[in-house]
């Protein structure tokens, strides 16, 4: 039965070492065409090294068509040593390598297989054989590895771009140095003494033979260095600032600290350069401030006198002017009619201070226009709320002026007789504004 064999390359593995010619070792494995190992003994094998894949030419053996072996196969696994110069099993020359990637074809039976590169095996009998040639001349490597024993000079590069190496150490302390016709010798460097060090700016020498050496510090012109102080300003720049210039002046000042009692102020120019300061913003401009004052209970009005203690009051500001909106919602108890009295206060000033009411609403109230000093200002308010229906507020609006601070009041009280109750809900509110 005929039989076809699949070899495969295992290993192209090392080289005899020692001398030239060299051998290679091969192993490979066959397999038949049921992809069974094959065990048989004495099959003819051909072998030959190529420099191409395909084609190409010969390069070994060189004086035969290939080495014939006769080689026993077990588990498919075979080994055959290449170049034993035995028969046509010529010595492998390392020179057949030199420049090329070499290639091997296998032949078992008359059957010939695609070609092998072999990779490593040259290049290594290469190495291997460097070590143990001779150099052809001194100065040149040809092709082997140097043996500086051999030299009694190394020169380097070409022409007059050379210069010839010693081939004797130098003593301790010496350094190489040219000779200036392409030779380097040993050369001891020759001391001297300081005589005088001068320095560039920023840094300084005191001149002289140990002179001092120092660094000016830096100035808005001149480089130099750094002290602490303007380290600690630098840190305090903020993150990627790529330059900063001190204030000196209008246009480029510092901002005065805030602290914790400049809230809600402004920062104001002065009236001299590069003065600044936080000043309490004056009133005026559109701008106003206003207070909202409620009454937060009920009130129960029975007595017949305005109450002492004020219902509604907010704290007024000395010399301002102030815009008054009153509005008292109150309902009666039982099934009596009955009117409310009420009373404005101001009280904080002296004698000879007012506060005057420069306008009064509704002009039906008495009093409009008046001026009153710490009294009680009282008026009668007269409604018929009948049993049931809903409370209805009371609307007031003033505008008064202040010389000194104090406090502004609304009081309230019952205008009838006693039993006839008067309730104020706490809905009744009291709106302050401070005009401009």
């Amino acid at each position: 039965m005929k039989k076809i064999f699949f070899p495969i390359l295992f290993l192209l593995c090392s080289f005899i070492a020692y001398s030239q010619p060299t051998t290679i070792t091969y192993q490979g494995k066959l397999l038949d065409a049921n992809n069974m190992p094959v065990n048989e003994s004495a099959v003819a094998f051909t072998f030959a090294i190529y420099d191409a894949e395909t084609g190409g030419n010969k390069i070994w053996p060189p004086n035969n068509s290939a080495a014939t072996k006769s080689i026993d196969i077990v588990n498919g696994l075979y080994s055959v040593i290449l170049g034993t110069g035995s028969g046509n099993d010529e010595a492998i020359e390392p020179g057949i390598f030199n420049g090329i990637t070499p290639y091997l074809e296998v032949g078992v039976n008359a059957t010939t297989l695609p070609r092998t590169s072999i990779t490593s095996v040259p290049f290594s009998i290469l190495s291997n054989n460097l070590s143990s040639s001779a150099w052809a001349s001194p100065g040149s490597i040809g092709s082997t590895a140097p043996n500086s024993a051999a030299f009694s000079n190394l020169t380097v590069g070409t022409g007059s771009n050379s210069f010839a190496l010693p081939v004797t150490r130098g003593t301790n302390g010496q350094v190489l140095a040219s000779d200036g016709t392409g030779n380097t010798i040993w050369s001891t460097p020759t001391q001297g003494t300081v005589t005088s060090v001068t320095g560039t700016a920023p840094i300084v020498s005191s001149g002289g033979a140990t002179p001092t050496i120092s660094i000016n510090a830096a100035t808005t012109s001149a480089a130099g260095s750094m002290s602490a102080a303007d380290k600690t300003k630098l840190d305090g720049i903020a993150a990627n600032a790529n330059n900063y210039t001190h204030p000196t002046g209008d246009g480029n000042l510092h901002v005065p600290a805030t602290g914790t009692t400049n809230a809600g102020k402004v920062l104001t120019a002065g009236a001299t350069a590069g003065a600044l300061s936080w000043e309490t913003p004056a009133s005026g401009g559109g701008s106003s401030k206003q207070y909202i004052v409620k009454a937060t209970n009920t009130d129960r009005v029975d007595q017949t006198v305005i109450s002492d203690d004020p219902h509604l009051s907010v704290s007024l500001s000395a010399n301002k002017k102030y815009f008054i909106r009153i509005s008292v919602v109150s309902v009666r108890l039982g099934t009596e009619n009955g009117r409310l009295r009420s009373g404005i206060r101001y009280s904080g000033q002296a004698s000879s201070d007012y506060c005057a009411i420069n306008d009064f609403k509704p002009d039906a109230i008495d009093g409009s226009g008046v001026t009153w000093n710490n009294s009680v200002i009282q008026d009668d308010i007269s409604f018929l709320n009948s049993v049931g229906s809903a409370p209805s507020p009371d609307d007031f609006e003033i505008v008064i002026n202040t010389t000194t601070a104090g406090t502004f009041a609304y009081q309230w009280g019952n205008r009838d007789i006693d039993g006839r109750e008067i309730r104020v809900l706490k809905g009744s509110f009291m709106i302050v504004e401070e005009l401009p």
